[in-house]
């Protein structure tokens, strides 16, 4: 009888044995931080997570609350350190949990481990291949640039109140007027040579300005212009009246599609603000993108909240708190979601919400600006208990 129930016990026992002698090979398992605690999300970032017994995981991911899990490139690993990379251009900022995962490992989780922060200059780039003599040239008068940013290339929504542009070394300052014009596309490249006069946001028009130390000509913008995120960036730059001898002007790099459509003239009619089409007759479809850096003022919000409690009776409320950082204040738009049916409930910053079913319940907040949106999503965040009730009965004495 006993030999019978230990053969039963055995493949348990077993695995048993086995999991505590590879625990007490690993030791002790944890998360403990993230260096640096704060990630300019630029293009890729590398970070590490530091912890104990790290070697026994194979999967390290982050995610933001209501996000979905982005995996980690694992650079380098040892038992206390995880060297990771990428590229946090297309996330939200906010702050981010670690997780990590292996086989027969109890999954570790960091909250709030390291927090996602836009740049304030943005540096369009890659390794310069070529010149070009647009948007400012000795072979016309009158010229109009016209070129696509990708939103990958970008990585973050913001208002953008400055462009810099930059010279070949030695280039003389352009000369008459410049008008900037920037807007919104959903082309990730140009079908033709023909140049676009409609949807246009003027957003700097005045002299050319001289070129600073380091060849960079600084353009200030006259107005900002609220950059969404999401799509793709279209800048267009006219020079009218250039009398200078500029010849080849500015860097650019390879963009391996066809990003630049330009057009010249020495006729000034009809204004180059209005060329269209195939007008002017001279007009060229390049994949030279300029190097360029984009100076940002305004970010997209931030979103975060609070509540008063977690636990609540069924139909009595509980508030709320917006937390959410807006730059600037002006514009704030909140989405309040409380019961998880994906409708609206509250835009307010202080609402109070009562749910009339018991249950555990998910709540959202989405801010939104000019300048992107961003969303808080606290899972199983109210638990919400039955009400309970006293029965009267009355009894009539005799």
């Amino acid at each position: 009888m006993i030999s019978m129930r230990l053969g039963k016990i055995a493949p348990a026992l077993i695995s048993t044995i086995w999991l505590l002698f590879s625990c007490a090979l690993v030791g002790a398992q944890s998360l403990t931080s993230v260096t640096p605690a704060i990630v300019n999300a630029s293009n890729v970032a590398v970070f590490t997570i530091n912890g104990t017994g790290l070697l026994a995981y194979d999967t390290f991911s982050i995610q933001k609350n209501g996000g979905s899990a982005l995996p980690l490139q694992i650079v380098t690993q040892t038992a206390t350190a995880v060297d990771c990379a990428i590229n946090l251009a297309p996330q939200t900022v906010g702050m981010y949990r670690v997780s990590a995962t292996g086989p027969s490992m109890t999954p570790l989780e960091l909250q709030n481990a390291f927090e996602v922060t836009r740049p304030n200059e943005l540096a369009i780039s890659r390794p310069t291949l070529g010149t070009w003599e647009f948007p400012f040239s000795t072979s016309s008068q009158f010229m109009n640039t016209q070129f696509i940013l990708l939103q990958e290339d970008i990585g973050r929504a913001g208002g953008i109140f400055a462009l810099k542009l930059f010279a070949q070394p030695g280039a003389s300052n352009p000369s008459g007027s410049i008008t900037v014009r920037m807007k919104h596309t959903s082309l990730d490249q140009y079908p033709s040579n023909e140049l676009d006069a409609s949807g246009w946001t003027i957003v700097f028009a005045g002299p050319a300005p001289g070129i600073l130390a380091g060849d960079v000509l600084l353009i200030e913008l006259v107005e900002i212009f609220p950059y969404n995120g999401s799509d793709n960036l279209a800048i267009s730059i006219l020079n009218d009246n250039s009398t200078n001898a500029l010849g080849s002007w500015w860097q650019t790099f390879e963009s391996g599609t066809n990003r630049v459509v330009a057009g010249r003239s020495n006729v000034a009619s009809p204004p180059s603000a209005n060329w269209s089409g195939t007008t002017p007759t001279a007009r060229y479809l390049r994949s030279e993108v300029p190097r360029l850096t984009l100076e940002f003022m305004y970010a997209a919000p931030v979103a975060a909240f609070s509540a008063a409690g977690t636990e609540v009776v069924q139909n009595v409320p509980l508030s709320f708190s917006d937390l959410s950082v807006f730059e600037p204040a002006a514009g704030i738009v909140r989405s309040w979601d409380f019961d998880e049916d994906g409708i609206e409930d509250s835009s307010v910053a202080s609402p109070s919400f009562s749910w009339s079913v018991p249950g555990t319940y998910t709540v959202e907040l989405i801010a939104s600006s000019g300048y992107g949106q961003d969303a808080e999503t606290k899972i199983n965040h109210v638990t919400v208990t039955a009400a309970s009730g006293v029965d009267w009965t009355l009894v009539e004495m005799e």
